[in-house]
């Protein structure tokens, strides 16, 4: 056999096509069932996937940590979604709950509302992050926000978590890069600021720096809201409008201004804001110009937490700058009462307690405007709460708290304080350095010029004691010309009653819970000295009853008497004033007042007598009595020493009508007058 003989037979080869069936199989069944995936996801999507609004309800509910339904239950309501690129939903309603920690019925409702997610925005909201909803527009919506004690907030979603402090926006763990609303209805509760409110607003804002330019809507752009309710137990009334909005709306930390009009009510308080603002927050950076008024000072300081003096009704108009914790405010113009003020002022929240540092300046401070500060009633309010209506001092309770509200230091300079009465002339100007430190409130380096002369000193008042108030006084009296302060001595066409500079000191402290309280226990020296002085020859021999001396000044006319000394030395003491030595001392006679006054019972006693240096035919010299409470005493003479010389007078008369003459005589005493000089001059 040869050798290819021996080989086997040729295999023929498979036919080509056999090998490729296969594969050719495989792609063709691919590229149908991505056909009818695509087709089956186009076809979803045209529809709005209606088959998916329960798992979408689950999957946002998961994802946020709170139900998220689209009727009023879950599985209740149709929505229609779009799931490529994004999570787009649209919902006859829209409805999201509230935490498991709220009494409220859900947080968010709202109709024919869209809503426009991003998948790794609610990965991140999964996470805990802040949610960031790219646009949610409704025609209606209700919603119920609240933030507990314990800064939890019903808008932060995810894990339970508080507040962090410092949030820079009210809606920290909540932004919204398209927000639109027909009309809305938002009901707040926030526990640490003691605010509940009701507002209804339409808005479409957006977020410039997410956001299209321009985002379709039948809403005007911008911001109308109005609110009621109240705050820190005050009612509240606001109005808000803007053309446009700060990201802190929506949720979001810019700090871009941006234009508002502001108006609010709280309490009796009024306050019209125009300006920017680029966030809500105490963190924010306000620009503007405002307008506040009220009933009083004190109203205006309640809602703001700052201690204002309670004043009549106010009206001013300034600019405020706010930023980060500070508040600096220029009043421009302040009308209260019958005052006018101005000033600068900054207000910083940053120490523990509030300080409020500034300048008070003015053309005009009427005393009678601070009154209510210290109980004084203004027009209509009763004069006392006590049932004695002969009652004329101040006994309205101070608010002692409100001293550990703040500190302040304040420089003061008043070009005019009226003192509030015709008869005394206005400080002219007024000085001081005003500083509450710790409940303490001190108004030092006081100094006030008024008649060529000055007042000066330093005043305090201690609140640290909740029951009462401790108050001192130290004050000088330095050259006053008295017949130009005191405009009663000198009647017009005639010669001063007083002339003379008056020079003195009281250092004088009390204690207690009203300005009635703490002069009802007035404890300290008073000392008065009068020199270069005058005194009207016939108020002397009135007060004397010297009928010959008066008949005759009344004839010729009245003439000043030099006083070469005049001095008063008055203890305090537990609210009663005693006259240690008060004497008047005139080349004619010598005026001695003694007795006592009672800023306790609000009663004096208090009697003058006249030691004359010379002699007089015709006198009926007695005690003059000025007796009675405060507000009405009454002026006598004392009748047990005028009655002998009277009945003397008349009897001789039956005798001899010249002898009647004879009891009525007085040959002056220069021993008491003497002794009265050397006490006078002996200070």
């Amino acid at each position: 056999m040869s050798e290819q003989q021996a080989l086997p037979p040729e295999v023929p080869p498979a036919p080509q096509s056999s090998r490729r069936t296969g594969p050719r199989a495989g792609w063709w069944l691919g590229g149908v069932l991505l056909v009818g995936v695509v087709g089956a996801v186009a076809y979803g999507e045209h529809r709005g996937w209606p088959w998916l609004s329960a798992p979408v309800e689950r999957m946002l509910s998961k994802a946020l940590h709170r139900d998220v339904s689209f009727g009023e239950a879950a599985g209740q309501g149709q929505a229609r979604v779009q799931l490529i690129g994004g999570i787009r939903v649209w919902a006859d309603q829209l409805r999201i709950g509230a935490p498991d920690w709220s009494k409220t019925p859900f947080m968010v409702s709202a109709k024919d509302a869209y809503l426009q997610l991003a998948y790794h925005d609610l990965w991140r909201a999964y996470r805990g992050k802040p949610v960031l909803v790219e646009q949610l527009t409704a025609r209606e919506l209700v919603a119920w926000l609240e933030r507990t004690a314990d800064s939890k907030a019903s808008w932060q979603f995810g894990p339970p978590r508080p507040s962090k402090p410092g949030a820079r926006s009210l809606l920290d763990g909540l932004h919204f890069d398209v927000l639109q609303l027909a009309r809305g209805e938002i009901h707040y509760r926030d526990e640490p600021f003691a605010l509940a409110s009701r507002t209804e607003v339409s808005m479409s804002v957006r977020d410039a720096r997410r956001a299209p330019a321009r985002v379709e809507s039948d809403v005007a752009e911008g911001v109308r809201a109005q609110t009621l309710g109240s705050y820190q137990g005050l009612p509240l009334k606001a109005s808000l409008t803007s053309g446009q909005l700060a990201p802190w709306l929506l949720g979001g930390e810019g700090r871009m201004a941006w234009p508002i009009d502001f108006h609010l009510n709280v309490g009796r308080a009024r306050v019209d804001f125009n300006g920017s603002v680029d966030q809500l927050n105490a963190q924010a950076d306000v620009l503007g110009t405002f307008k506040a008024r009220g009933p009083s000072l004190a109203a205006m300081g309640e809602p703001l937490g700052v201690t204002l003096p309670t004043t009549g009704h106010f009206d001013m108009r300034g600019s405020v700058r706010h930023r980060g914790l500070r508040t600096f405010v220029v009043v421009k113009g302040a009308e209260i009462g019958s005052s006018r003020l101005r000033g600068e002022f900054a207000f910083d929240r940053s120490p523990r307690v509030p300080m409020l540092a500034g300048r008070l300046g003015g053309s005009r401070l009427a005393l009678a405007d601070l009154g209510p500060a210290v109980g004084v009633p203004t027009t209509g309010q009763p004069t006392s709460s006590r049932s004695d209506d002969a009652r004329i001092l101040p006994d309205r309770r101070f608010d002692l708290p409100s001293l550990a509200v703040m500190n302040a230091n304040v420089v003061i300079d008043i070009a005019q304080m009226d003192l509030g009465s015709d008869t005394l002339a206005p400080l002219e100007p007024l000085k001081g350095h005003l500083v509450l430190d710790s409940s303490v409130l001190t108004i030092s380096d006081l100094q006030a010029r008024t008649a060529q002369g000055e007042l000066t000193g330093r005043l305090a008042l201690d609140g640290r004691q909740q029951n009462k108030a401790l108050w001192q006084a130290d004050l000088n009296v330095n050259n006053v010309v008295i017949e130009n302060w005191v405009k009663a001595l000198k009647p017009e066409g005639r010669p001063p009653y007083l002339t003379g500079r008056i020079n003195g000191r009281a250092m004088v402290k009390g204690e207690g819970q009203s300005t009635a309280a703490i002069l009802g226990s007035l404890t300290g020296p008073v000392q008065v000295r009068l020199r270069d002085g005058t005194l009207s020859h016939l108020a002397v021999e009135a007060a004397g009853i010297d009928l010959a001396q008066l008949l005759g000044v009344w004839i010729k006319g009245d003439q000043s008497l030099a006083v070469p000394c005049a001095r008063a030395d008055v203890k305090a003491f537990d609210g009663t004033l005693t006259p240690e030595l008060f004497v008047i001392n005139t080349k004619d006679s010598s005026v001695w007042v003694q007795g006592s006054l009672s800023l306790k019972e609000e009663r004096m006693a208090l009697q003058a007598r006249v030691a004359p240096k010379d002699f007089s035919l015709l006198s009926l010299r007695t005690p003059v009595l000025v007796n009675g409470p405060l507000s009405d005493p009454k002026v006598s003479i004392k009748a047990s020493a005028l009655l002998p010389r009277v009945a003397g007078a008349v009897a001789l008369g039956f005798l001899n009508p010249v002898a009647a003459v004879v009891p009525l005589i007085d040959p002056g005493n220069k021993d008491i007058a003497r002794q009265a000089d050397q006490a006078c001059e002996a200070g």
